[in-house]
């Protein structure tokens, strides 16, 4: 009885846990560090970590370009095809909106990334 005791008391020790996902539920996104993002949220990005300036995990579908984005703020309008890969990288599309250096508004279209740790 001892050793079935001890054995069921350092059980959960051996096993192991799920890692964490992202996920995708009532329009918000949640990232696997507790982040969330959801619609009319503001991101503010600031300059790009790539040696050209480019970002690091976000993919711009849109005409814009880093450097209009870098040290800017977007408006998140919509989010869509939220899906993981076979490798275990999210990926989702979301459509903003930001400012231009002269004021004038622009719509954006990006793919932000999610590499697996």
């Amino acid at each position: 009885m001892k050793k079935i005791f001890s054995f069921l008391l350092f059980l959960p020790f051996a096993a192991t846990a799920q890692k964490a996902i992202p996920k995708y539920e009532h329009d918000t996104l949640y990232s696997t560090s507790g982040y969330k993002m959801y619609k009319g949220m503001v991101l503010h990005l600031g300059k790009g970590s790539r040696t050209d300036g480019k970002f690091r995990y976000i993919n711009i579908k849109s005409d814009a370009t880093s450097e209009m984005l870098a040290n800017n703020s977007i408006i998140i309008r919509k989010m869509k095809n939220f899906g993981i890969s076979s490798l275990g990288n999210a990926y989702i599309e979301i459509i903003g909106s930001f400012k231009y250096k002269d004021g004038s508004k622009g719509m954006l279209i990006f793919i932000l990334l999610s590499k697996r740790q």
